[in-house]
């Protein structure tokens, strides 16, 4: 019998389906994903980029409020998937992307990982309240607010405008927004949203009239698996089968997985010359995978021809180039 490793990669940039929008507006937002894009940053300012590719993209991007859009950036990429393209941006500045329904969400990745969680809580608990205070939360709508609006504020709005109440407003720390707008979006995943920059949830009474503005729980965080603690079994062995493995992810840093995967397996990873001079940013590529009880190579492939890499491994030294160079 072939022995059996899980390799379960969770880190999510952009996973699908969190919030229940229109068929209509989901295939919008992934044809905009798919769509090829160049753009060279030389100094903006992070907020102002992104800004500006949300605005000619025609999609929407909610920053978090802890991260500084004032820092600078620097980043030129050429003809390349939108969605990758982001996951680039992203991943410079140690951030993670999150798609709400139709909204791009970026923010820490040491707290993104938590929103798919608690979006997933907050609509779980409003299977339990009436029918018809449900339909208030669910139902969805556009909303826009001007310069210097106070978050605390617009949500009191959002709430006010249902006929519902918010307890403990106060711990919603005073701030001020740059204007914005976002597309079509529940009531509660908004409320989720606008509270998770604060690190806070709601907490929606029984009868579903009120919500009660609460921090987010340990219990929450600890649902995070860190990409270095994901743990590869290694069982006996009385004799020397071959390994198989299993493996799960999605759109990750291509070098970020091959780097986890060596310090696992403890083989050397050596990143051709010719690779990187071709592509500089290539260990950035986003790649993934869906495979079940495959040997190394067949893993490796997996991973690497996505991106248009190939591998070559000898002893513990493992080789990263181009796929188009020979072996």
């Amino acid at each position: 019998m072939k022995q059996k490793a899980c390799l379960l990669l969770a880190i999510w940039l952009v996973p699908l389906g969190v919030s229940a929008e229109s068929n209509s507006q989901e295939r919008h937002i992934k044809r905009k994903l798919l769509g090829r894009i160049s753009i060279t940053w030389q100094g903006q300012e992070l907020g102002q980029a992104i800004q500006r590719i949300a605005e000619s993209q025609n999609i929407s991007i909610w920053l978090d409020r802890r991260v500084d859009p004032q820092q600078r950036i620097q980043v030129r990429i050429s003809d390349t998937p939108l969605q990758q393209a982001l996951g680039i941006v992203a991943n410079q500045y140690h951030l993670d992307i999150v798609l709400v329904g139709t909204v791009l969400y970026m923010g820490p990745q040491q707290s993104v990982q938590e929103l798919p969680v608690l979006l997933q809580e907050a609509r779980s608990t409003l299977a339990r309240v009436p029918v018809r205070q449900r339909r208030l939360w669910l139902q969805a709508e556009a909303c826009s607010w001007p310069r210097l609006s106070k978050p605390r504020q617009l949500l009191n709005e959002w709430l006010s405008a249902a006929d519902l109440s918010m307890h403990n407003e106060e711990s919603i720390a005073h701030d001020l927004w740059k204007a914005s707008k976002i597309p079509p979006l529940s009531l509660i995943d908004r409320t989720v949203l606008l509270l998770f920059g604060f690190d806070k949830t709601c907490q929606i009474s029984p009868d579903g009239k009120s919500c009660r503005i609460i921090p987010i729980r340990s219990s929450v965080k600890s649902k995070k698996r860190p990409l270095s603690k994901v743990p590869i079994p290694q069982p006996k062995r009385k004799h020397r089968e071959p390994k198989v493995y299993t493996l799960q992810l999605q759109n990750q840093p291509v070098g970020r997985v091959i780097n986890q995967l060596a310090q696992q397996l403890q083989l050397e990873v050596h990143w051709d010359p010719e690779l990187m001079d071709s592509i500089p940013k290539a260990q950035e590529v986003l790649v993934s995978c869906d495979v079940k009880n495959v040997l190394l190579d067949e893993l490796l492939n997996s991973i690497l021809q996505p991106a248009g890499f190939q591998h070559k491994r000898k002893g513990q030294l493992l080789t990263i180039e181009l796929i188009s160079k020979k072996k």
